[in-house]
């Protein structure tokens, strides 16, 4: 137990001899009985340390205490949290199928169980953590969760974890930031990934215009190929149309146009 908060009344029942009597004794024990502070760390504890047995014998109790499943340590975290922190998939897995999991409690950083998960070298969870959140926070208060998890992603090289939650993530919220930030960070292959996935959707906003001159000014090559690639497109589908080939002066506009857009 790395928090050492496991109150000698726990240690009794969890040696005694008589495994019935232990769970038993597990059912009937109140926080009252001791601190249920000390109820509240011993559990995180036990999360942390992936000790099960000690999990299973203090969830009926934390169950009965305030906060549930979701009870938290002075640091704020939450008995998922620091599961997922130290990489105990069993309690992990326990927590997540438990009906009271509060996925969007915050420790006192700020940081929810979602940002547990993106710090981790594993994706295991993200999904069943993402569709939790898509099914109880509002469109603005999901891609506001969203979008600066993704920048971090891309700026820690996590594309496992990037295109995880893109699925969940509107690429024209906020007049298109994401692409944006990517642009302007030389983030290539993110960029690439965020208009193969969006392609037909992304409308294009002055600040992407902006952040693919800023590219053609440092001459970074790797980021103005891909984009041009998506920018001709939309001018060939622009090109094709009927009225615009039978008309001289219209395909001088359209030249203008692309013109002083490069």
């Amino acid at each position: 137990n790395t928090h050492g908060y496991l109150p000698n009344l726990l240690k009794l029942i969890f040696t005694d001899s008589d495994q019935s009597s232990v769970t038993m004794n597990a059912k009937k024990l109140k926080p009252s009985l001791c601190s249920e502070v000390e109820v509240m760390h011993a559990w995180v504890g036990a999360c942390e340390a992936g000790d099960m047995a000690m999990v299973s014998l203090l969830l009926p109790v934390v169950e009965r205490g305030e906060g549930g499943v979701n009870c938290t340590d002075r640091l704020g975290m939450t008995g998922l949290m620091a599961a997922l922190e130290t990489g105990q998939l069993d309690v992990v897995e326990l927590l997540l199928g438990h009906k009271d999991t509060d996925f969007t409690v915050k420790d006192c950083q700020g940081r929810t169980a979602l940002d547990f998960v993106l710090s981790s070298k594993s994706i295991c969870f993200i999904k069943t953590i993402l569709d939790v959140f898509e099914e109880k926070l509002s469109f603005e208060e999901l891609q506001e969760v969203l979008l600066p998890r993704l920048e971090t992603c891309a700026l820690e090289n996590k594309m496992e974890h990037f295109m995880k939650m893109l699925v969940y993530y509107d690429v024209n919220y906020k007049e298109g930031f994401l692409l944006y930030t990517l642009i302007s960070h030389g983030k290539a292959k993110y960029s690439q990934a965020v208009i193969n996935l969006f392609k037909h959707d992304i409308v294009i906003q002055d600040s992407h215009k902006e952040s693919f001159l800023m590219a053609l000014r440092k001459g970074e090559t790797h980021m103005v190929r891909p984009l041009f690639h998506y920018f001709k497109d939309q001018i060939k589908r622009i090109l094709k149309e009927p009225k615009i080939l039978g008309s001289s002066d219209t395909i001088t506009n359209v030249k203008g146009e692309i013109f002083t857009f490069l």
